[in-house]
């Protein structure tokens, strides 16, 4: 039996009326806070992607720079095509 509360640490008394189970201050149930603050420490514990993969925050992304490299690869071609299709090139 828990005598003290896990949420606001309300002392039991003897006098107290209301179920075991509940606390008489707050009204919380004991085994469901403790079933939701176990959860919830439990998904603090989880790796994130990020901690599973060990990679930096700060670092770009492969992804990243296969979008920079893409852009730098159209952006020639396009400013090529324009060279190519001009008069000036030709004369």
């Amino acid at each position: 039996m828990i005598t003290t509360c896990p949420k606001c640490g309300y002392v039991r008394q003897a006098k107290d009326t209301t179920p075991i189970n509940q606390c008489p201050q707050c009204y919380v149930d004991y085994s469901v806070f403790l079933h939701f603050q176990k959860q919830s420490e439990q998904k603090e514990n989880e790796p994130t992607i990020r901690k599973k993969i060990k990679m930096p925050v700060s670092k770009f992304s492969l992804l990243d720079n296969e979008i920079l490299i893409y852009g730098i690869l159209i952006c020639t071609f396009v400013f090529i095509m324009f060279l190519v299709r001009s008069r000036a090139f030709w004369s």
